[in-house]
C-alpha cells in the first residue's frame, strides 16, 4: 500500500536531481549571450549629403563600446571624429571648397536576428559551423541618436555660430564581424577577435549641419575596425 507514496518521493527525487544536473551543465557552458562586452575600433571614408554638392570623400574614426542586454541585442556608446569635404555650396554662381570637422557621440541599440532566434542547443555547436556561417550569424542592424559638433575651415562660407555648430543627429547601420580567433565549445571564460565592417548613416535632426538651412543634410561612414568581444 505505501508503493505509490515511495513511488512518487523517487520520482519527485530524480526530478530535483535531474533538474540540478541540467543547471550545472548549462553553467559550465557559455551565459546567454556567449558574450557581454564588446569593444571596437577603425575607419573609414565618409562622406556628406545636403545642400553642398560637388561632394568628395573625406574620413572618420570611431571607438564603441557594447554592452548585451540578451543574446542578439546589446546598447552601445559611440564616439567619432572626422571630416567632411565639399567643392561648392551648389548654387551655381560661386564655388564654396568647404572642409567640415566633426565630433559625434551617438547611443544607439543593435539587433543581431540570427543570433537572437538561436536556441541553446545552436550556440552550443556554432563552433562546428563553417567559417561563413559564423560570419552570417553575427549580421546586425542599428538605431539611436546623438549629437554632432562642427566647424569649417572655409573663410568663404558663413556658417551659424561664427563657423561652428552643434545639432542632434538620428542615426543608423548595418553591419557584420569576421571571426580572427578559433571558436570553443565553451566560452564562459574567454574571449574573441572579429574584423567589423560596418555602413553607417547619421542624418541630422535639423537643417544645419552644413551651415547652409535649406535641405536636411546626412553624413554616411564605411569603417573598417578591430573588434573584442569579451
Amino acid at each position: 500500500m505505501k508503493l505509490p507514496g515511495i513511488t512518487l518521493f523517487l520520482f519527485t527525487c530524480c526530478f530535483i536531481i535531474g533538474t540540478g544536473s541540467a543547471q550545472a551543465q548549462f553553467g559550465d557552458e557559455s551565459p546567454v549571450p556567449y558574450f557581454r562586452y564588446a569593444l571596437s575600433a577603425g575607419g573609414g571614408p565618409a562622406m556628406i549629403s545636403g545642400d553642398l554638392q560637388g561632394r568628395l570623400l573625406g574620413g572618420g574614426i570611431f571607438v564603441r563600446g557594447d554592452y548585451f542586454l540578451h543574446h542578439g541585442i546589446s546598447v552601445s556608446i559611440e564616439a567619432q571624429e572626422g571630416m567632411l569635404r565639399s567643392g561648392d555650396q551648389g548654387d551655381g554662381i560661386s564655388p564654396y571648397p568647404v572642409t567640415l570637422l566633426f565630433f559625434t557621440g551617438l547611443a544607439s541599440v543593435r539587433f543581431h536576428p540570427l543570433m537572437f532566434i538561436q536556441n541553446d542547443h545552436d550556440r552550443r555547436i556554432m563552433y562546428r559551423k563553417s567559417y561563413l556561417q559564423k560570419a552570417i550569424n553575427t549580421a546586425y542592424i542599428g538605431a539611436g541618436l546623438g549629437g554632432m559638433f562642427n566647424f569649417t575651415r572655409s573663410t568663404a562660407v558663413e556658417t551659424y555660430t561664427n563657423g561652428s555648430r552643434f545639432g542632434y543627429v538620428y542615426h543608423a547601420d548595418i553591419g557584420l564581424d569576421f571571426p580572427l580567433s578559433k571558436m570553443a565549445p565553451y566560452l564562459m571564460d574567454t574571449f574573441m577577435w572579429y574584423i567589423n565592417v560596418n555602413g553607417q548613416l547619421n542624418m541630422a535632426a535639423d537643417q544645419g549641419m552644413d551651415g547652409f538651412p535649406d535641405e536636411r543634410d546626412s553624413y554616411s561612414m564605411f569603417t573598417v575596425g578591430i573588434k573584442l568581444k569579451l
